[in-house]
């Protein structure tokens, strides 16, 4: 990073601690709720498909986020509110600081970190999502540090839910790959994005491509979806998805398999093995299934 942007970084984040989002009072009334934070390239679509989210039949006119951007949603069930906080970090996580302020000590259990991927630019797919990775592992191993510290009892409970998928797979069964993945301290969503311009790519292309998104997914206990603001099917998914996160229980979102380059690409966390990534690797068929509830 050079000297120039590294300042505008240090810049940003010092007035952000000084002068953080205004939430109003009614929200910081309500439950702190869950936390989703959007991270990603530039232009990779991460406004498009926070208002997907919060707007899903208004017209999509977003504009480049600068820093950090903060939207709020409710949802009214049996005379009981839940707020969802949605927050995106802008350009390329030049910052990786900005995260902390929507993972924090009390989001942590309920946080959701979203990795908003182009699928357009395939060059620049691997390089993306690890680096949003490593700065999602920099800011949660700092939260759960201090859950250590002052909760340990806490922290075994997020880590037990987290890594189920793995050890309780029906009638006593674990996931074969259960010692040979390392899930992360949160919940994350590999979102791949501009799945419309995605299948104009040849499809030994597509395959590969896909394939390295599995991988990463599966050994960090991530969510896998690809979406598309142009594609119904892709939309309803992705947003079927993210209400499950944020409103629901971030552990307990139904279970799905989905492979199918030309259509959808959905794999929740546990669902998907190394073997079916190297079986279809080698260009084995793979029958796409529904995972069982």
């Amino acid at each position: 990073m050079s000297r120039s942007k590294a300042s505008d970084a240090e810049d940003i984040w010092t007035k952000l601690q000084k002068n953080p989002p205004t939430v109003s009072a009614e929200t910081a009334a309500e439950s702190a709720g869950s936390s989703l934070v959007f991270v990603g390239d530039l232009n990779s679509g991460k406004s498009t498909l926070i208002q997907s989210f919060l707007k899903p039949s208004a017209v999509k006119d977003t504009k480049p986020t600068i820093a950090l951007e903060y939207n709020f949603t409710r949802k009214t069930s049996n005379n009981s509110k839940s707020v969802a906080n949605l927050w995106e970090i802008g350009g390329d996580l030049v910052e990786p600081k900005l995260m902390e302020i929507g993972i924090t000590l009390r989001t942590l259990p309920t946080a959701v970190v979203v990795i908003v991927v182009d699928l357009s630019k395939p060059h620049n797919i691997l390089n993306s999502v690890l680096r949003s990775i490593s700065a999602v592992k920099e800011t949660v191993s700092k939260r759960v540090a201090e859950l250590q510290a002052t909760n340990v009892h806490l922290l075994n409970e997020i880590r037990e839910k987290l890594q189920a998928p793995y050890k309780n797979i029906g009638e006593d069964k674990k996931h074969p790959d259960e010692n040979r993945v390392r899930p992360l301290d949160v919940t994350v969503v590999i979102a791949a994005n501009k799945h419309d311009l995605f299948k104009s790519l040849p499809s030994v292309d597509r395959r590969n491509i896909m394939q390295i998104l599995r991988f990463v997914a599966h050994f960090f206990g991530t969510h896998l979806i690809t979406t598309s603001s142009s594609e119904v099917a892709q939309r309803e998914a992705y947003r079927s998805l993210i209400t499950s996160l944020a409103f629901g229980s971030t552990t307990t979102v139904k279970p799905v398999y989905e492979t199918n380059v030309d259509k959808l690409v959905y794999i929740t966390k546990g669902q998907d093995s190394y073997q079916s990534i190297f079986l279809s690797l080698i260009h084995i068929s793979e029958p796409t299934r529904q995972a069982e509830i």
